[in-house]
């Protein structure tokens, strides 16, 4: 079995009114993209890739849109899970590529902006149990 799923959202977020009339919203990309792919084998094993796509954006508190916009990104992540019944055992990566960018960035002075690394490759295991 296998299920793929893609959103895509094109937005316009500016300011109505006010003296940032017009100015983008700080942190909110114009472009966002999600895609997934969900493989289903041996029955019960289920394996997923689930890739994120954030457009460049003006930073937290560049409301005036005055300094570079934070880069774009686009991060890939995978999930192994085994499901029966009412339980699942699951063991996931988060940044499989090892990308290295910002999902965070804020203005230090009108011409400096102080960033902060989003996580690099980590792992997590799990358990869900369904009542």
């Amino acid at each position: 079995k296998l299920e793929f799923a893609a959103n895509y959202t094109w937005q316009n977020p500016e300011f109505s009114g006010g003296i940032n009339d017009g100015n983008d919203i700080p942190l909110v990309p114009r472009q966002m993209a999600t895609s997934s792919l969900v493989m289903q084998f041996l029955d019960y094993f289920y394996l997923s890739f689930t890739g994120r796509y954030i457009g460049s954006r003006f930073i937290l508190n560049d409301i005036a849109n005055e300094i570079t916009p934070a880069k774009p990104y686009y991060v890939v992540d995978m999930k192994l899970a085994y499901k029966r019944k009412y339980i699942e055992l699951w063991a996931a990566i988060n940044n499989l590529f090892d990308e290295q960018y910002a999902a965070f960035e804020a203005k230090k002075t009108l011409t400096l902006k102080d960033i902060y690394p989003a996580p690099e490759q980590n792992f997590l295991f799990g358990i869900n149990f369904q009542f």
